[in-house]
């Protein structure tokens, strides 16, 4: 009875193996990546406003304006964890007046396009700047 359980085990076994196999396919890659204008050539600086608080200004450009929607805006505060700070950014740049001049920061910024179809685009890569208060 054991020996007969066995062939049966191996032989369902086997069929599963043959029969559920098939040609790999290709992997699929994102198409929102290629739908949504990426921001490249991101370029920062930053000075201080009349109240004294830092302004950081941080410009973009894109290929293309096809499907482009917006942009969104995430920062990063001493090396912390990126965090959306700003969407629905209709040009190419964004000024950040959100820090005060008490402190030093080391900031990075990324941005994201997102489409007219809903999708968010890759994002740009990350640029990153050191302010200093000013006495």
């Amino acid at each position: 009875m054991k020996k007969n359980s066995i062939i049966i085990i191996t032989m369902l076994m086997g069929s599963l193996y043959l029969f559920s196999c098939s040609k790999a396919e290709d992997i699929i890659s994102p198409t929102h990546y290629t739908r949504v204008p990426r921001p490249v050539n991101l370029s920062i600086s930053y000075d201080t406003t009349s109240t004294g608080n830092y302004r950081v200004n941080i410009n973009w450009t894109v290929e293309s304006t096809n499907n482009l929607k917006d942009f969104e805006i995430f920062r990063s505060t001493n090396d912390a964890a990126f965090f959306f700070l700003s969407g629905g950014i209709n040009s190419t740049n964004y000024i950040d007046t959100t820090l005060s001049n008490a402190n030093d920061y080391t900031l990075s910024y990324f941005v994201n396009g997102r489409g007219i179809d809903r999708f968010v685009g890759q994002s740009s890569d990350t640029i990153k700047i050191t302010v200093k208060k000013t006495f």
